[in-house]
């Protein structure tokens, strides 16, 4: 089956949820606000979800409310355009309040035929 348009995106959409959802259960709210490297791994991970939700088609986004997918990308704006001064409690609501509706509501990767 060769690629189509929503794969890549959608590929790169479900790691990076795993990965911010691992590391939203690895802390606490004060441990996650005490660890910069926690804090800079959410604001990349965030920008990724954000550039990759920016690559789907809508038929792909159709699962997932619009204003979901604006805030997603709108964050990923202001983190690509001024990271330093984003507020970490901020970046940890993002992380908690949207990854488990977007792990929810996206459609599943296709398999890739190895040939």
């Amino acid at each position: 089956m060769p690629f189509r348009s929503d794969d890549v995106p959608l590929w790169d959409l479900h790691r990076v949820l795993q990965q911010l959802a691992r590391l939203v259960d690895e802390h606490s709210e004060e441990s996650f606000l005490d660890d910069e490297d926690a804090i800079a791994a959410a604001a990349m991970y965030l920008l990724v979800v954000g550039e990759s939700a920016n690559k789907l088609s809508e038929a792909a986004k159709a699962g997932v409310a619009d204003s979901t997918w604006r805030k997603v990308v709108d964050l990923r704006h202001r983190l690509a355009h001024g990271y330093f001064r984003q507020d970490p409690r901020r970046l940890g609501e993002a992380a908690v309040d949207h990854v488990p509706i977007l792990q929810r509501s996206l459609p599943p990767v296709p398999p890739v035929d190895a040939d």
